[in-house]
Formats: structure tokens, C-alpha cells, sequence
């Protein structure tokens, strides 16, 4: 019988003062935490061999659930209380030299943004909140990046938010990494606007749409021109170390909002996968991502 697949996406878990060993070690010791009427951990987890990725489970339970049963001694329905009543659950991988993790999207239940939301809140609860930070954000899929960017007239805004990279940095936007990094900054935020004349909106000046689909066409980065810090900030985000979007007109002056968020690589598994099998499927994904963008460590 052929098992039911599920659609699982690629992030990575952006962290501020704590490690890939320490959010290991979480993994397998996390705290429960509580929102509402819902309760949530990590079950299930199994550490590789070479203790750098750990697969698990995040479990979205009722610590009182009811239950409807059969009383079949009065052939009637009867209400169960049930403790800790699993309501759904999620399969992940965490890979560390990628700070990479996939995991499934179930519907209505465990979304992609709410499994992000509540990975994070476990690691900064069980790591104590102090002076830490961990956020799992979005790698993009470019060839459908590419295609929404390519189909502006023009870019008249541009906002991003990014973090330091760790461990990986990406070749055209190095600068902006090495800037991160010099100054301490932990999340820096970018907002551009392109000036309005007489003559109506200029747009930005900016080398996006066309860097953008030499990335997808798997073109020699290394030797494009440095780029603006803008557009780096995209990249980086793109790339997922933040969050960005790209805001102009199409040929039919409609106006469009590009999000790096709503291009979110992802591919098909088992919804019930075994460890080494998805880490057998994310691996090779993350390798292809890190070489197609030329990313290094």
C-alpha cells in the first residue's frame, strides 16, 4: 500500500546567541509549552550518526481532550476523557551545516507559519529566553522568484529585514554579511522608495530582476559586478536569512507585492517519513541550493 505524501518546506533556523549543538540538544530535551486551549513539544526525535542533524516530530496536543466513544453495553454514545490528546502532528529534519530544516505542512492544523512560530518558541523557552534569539525563515524557490520579479516594469520599493548568516554566507551578497558582522548587528531592517517627478514614478535604480534570473539560469555569480546593498538585502533574505519584498508594476501598470516568503521551496514525502529518509531528500536539496547560488561557509 503506497504511503500518503504530504508537502514539506525549506527553511533555516536563524539563530542569535545559541548554536546548532545547543538547538540538537533541545530537540531532544524541549520544554511543553502552552497557547491556549493547545499545548506543544518535540517528540520522536533520532540523531544521526554523526550527531549533526536530528529528526523529530512537533506535536500539537490537548492536554484534556474528549473523546466520543461507543458504550456498547447500553448501544450508545458516550463521551471519553482523554489526557494529552494528540491533535497533529509535524515530521522534521534539521540538518546543521546547512542550519537547514524541512518539515511538513499540515493543513488547517500545523501550517507552515505556525510550525515556524512554535519551533521557535520551544527553543527560546527551553533555552531560558536569555539574551538568545531563534526564528526559522523561508528559503525561496527562485524560478518562481524569478518569474513574479521578472514581470515588473519597473521596482518602486523595497523593504527587508535580515540577520547574520550561520554557518553559510552567499557570494553576492558577502558585503552585506561582512557589514552584519563588523557593526554586532543582530537584525537589520532596509526600506526603499523610489522618487516620484513630474513625470510620474522613476523607480529604483536596481540590478534585481536581471541578478535574479541569472541565479535561476544557474549563471557564474562570481563574476557579476558587486551589487547594491538593497539588493543584497533581498538576496540574503531570498536565500533565508530574513525577510524581504519587492513591490512595483507589471505591463498592464498593476501593481504587485513580491514576498520571498510566498516563493517557499518545498517538495513531496511521506507524511509518516522515516528519518534517513528525509534527511536522504533535504541533504541533496540544501547541497543544490548552496552550489546553484555559490553560498560558502
Amino acid at each position: 500500500m503506497r504511503k500518503r505524501q504530504g508537502r514539506y518546506y525549506l527553511g533555516r533556523v536563524s539563530k542569535v546567541g545559541i548554536t546548532s549543538a545547543e538547538v540538537i540538544d533541545i530537540i531532544q530535551k524541549p520544554k511543553i509549552i502552552q497557547i491556549g486551549q493547545h499545548a506543544w513539544t518535540i517528540t520522536d526525535h533520532k540523531i544521526s550518526n554523526d550527531q549533526k542533524n536530528i529528526f523529530g516530530k512537533l506535536v500539537k496536543f490537548r492536554p484534556q481532550g474528549r473523546l466520543d466513544v461507543i458504550d456498547i453495553k447500553n448501544s450508545a454514545r458516550a463521551t471519553k476523557i482523554a489526557e494529552n490528546m494528540i491533535i497533529a502532528t509535524s515530521p522534521f529534519i534539521y540538518i546543521s551545516d546547512y542550519s537547514g530544516i524541512a518539515y511538513l505542512h499540515v493543513w488547517n492544523q500545523i501550517e507552515t507559519q505556525t510550525f515556524a512560530r512554535r519551533f521557535a518558541e520551544i527553543v527560546r523557552e527551553t533555552k531560558g529566553n536569555f539574551f538568545m534569539d531563534c526564528e526559522i525563515e523561508t528559503i525561496s524557490d527562485f524560478r518562481t522568484f524569478a518569474a513574479k520579479v521578472s514581470s515588473l516594469t519597473r521596482v518602486d520599493r523595497i523593504q527587508a529585514t535580515v540577520r547574520p548568516p550561520n554557518p553559510l554566507f552567499g557570494h553576492l551578497w558577502e558585503g552585506l554579511k561582512t557589514y552584519l558582522q563588523q557593526r554586532n548587528s543582530a537584525e537589520m531592517k532596509i526600506s526603499e522608495e523610489g522618487i516620484e517627478t513630474d513625470k510620474g514614478a522613476q523607480g529604483l535604480s536596481t540590478q534585481l530582476p536581471s541578478t535574479i534570473s541569472d541565479i535561476e539560469r544557474s549563471k557564474d555569480l562570481q563574476k557579476l559586478a558587486p551589487i547594491p546593498i538593497g539588493d543584497q538585502a533581498i538576496l540574503m533574505a531570498a536565500d533565508g536569512y530574513g525577510k524581504g519584498l519587492i513591490e512595483g508594476p507589471d505591463a498592464a501598470n498593476v501593481k504587485h507585492i513580491i514576498k520571498t516568503t510566498e516563493a517557499h521551496l518545498s517538495f513531496l514525502a511521506d507524511k509518516d517519513p522515516l528519518p534517513e529518509t528525509l534527511e536522504q531528500i533535504a541533504i541533496p536539496l540544501l547541497e543544490t541550493i548552496k552550489k546553484q547560488r555559490y553560498m560558502e561557509h
